[in-house]
């Protein structure tokens, strides 16, 4: 028998220093995302959003996604303890990060009772994570991040982005273009799995293009906000004749940070 660990937390509590040496909060704003689907045209943008409660700093702190396109109701266990309160269908994700006590746990995910991965992990105190749940050809991953916020500086008018390659091609690798007005963010060729550091972006319109084996080529085009942490999805089945399984962009937004 479980029993549920994971606390939904605003994270308005956790300070981060700039390289200006300016102290700056960060916010986790729940997650609102858009979506394009490669699909003979189809464009589909939907939005999340959610609530949350205080973030205690001593404690870790994990936000988990779903990007497993063939497993409808994902749970994930710490050490046999249930960190989400209900499943995650392919493309969800909990609408805050949840907070636990720090240190070393067995990370599962389950859907219908059936382990689909496990990793064991140590957490830190104060410090945020991401658990990408994906699968390739059958095979499904525990993909943790450490979302490293401290390095942000505030004020310049940027937002920070990264991506997570979840697509599921077990012959090429994708190749991530994202680009800022006439400027490279990432121009990757990415190994299905990657997770790439945050990168400065100045805040409008960014351009985002993955490639991998057609049909699988997407692409599009996204608006983030100064100051602001956003996580780009990548994932879907390339070629599948389920819409809802085809090749995806989504921008996560992780949160803001406020002055």
């Amino acid at each position: 028998m479980t029993r549920a660990i994971g606390k939904a937390i605003k994270c308005d509590k956790f300070a981060i220093i700039s390289k200006t040496m300016k102290k700056s909060r960060f916010i986790c704003r729940t997650g609102a995302f858009m979506m394009l689907v490669a699909a003979a045209g189809i464009l589909l943008v939907s939005c999340v959003k959610g609530g949350g409660t205080n973030y205690m700093v001593s404690n870790a702190a994990l936000k988990v996604v779903n990007l497993a396109p063939d497993q409808p109701a994902v749970i994930v266990n710490l050490s046999g303890n249930a960190l989400t309160n209900s499943a995650l269908a392919y493309g969800g994700y909990t609408a805050s990060y949840l907070n636990f006590a720090p240190g070393v746990y067995t990370v599962t995910s389950v859907n219908a009772g059936n382990t689909l991965a496990s990793v064991s992990y140590n957490f830190l105190a104060s410090s945020y994570y991401s658990l990408f749940v994906t699968a390739n050809n059958n095979s499904f991953h525990n993909v943790i991040s450490n979302d490293t916020f401290n390095n942000f500086i505030t004020g310049q008018g940027n937002a920070y982005i990264r991506y997570v390659n979840a697509i599921s091609d077990t012959v090429n690798n994708a190749r991530v273009n994202v680009t800022s007005g006439t400027t490279s963010v990432f121009g990757d060729n990415a190994s299905f799995g990657t997770v790439s550091g945050f990168k400065a972006v100045a805040a409008g319109t960014v351009n985002v293009r993955a490639s991998s084996t057609a049909p699988a080529d997407t692409s599009g085009s996204f608006v983030v906000t100064s100051d602001y942490a956003y996580t780009i999805l990548l994932s879907g089945v390339p070629g599948s004749t389920d819409v809802s399984k085809r090749v995806q962009i989504r921008m996560l937004e992780n949160g803001s940070l406020a002055k």
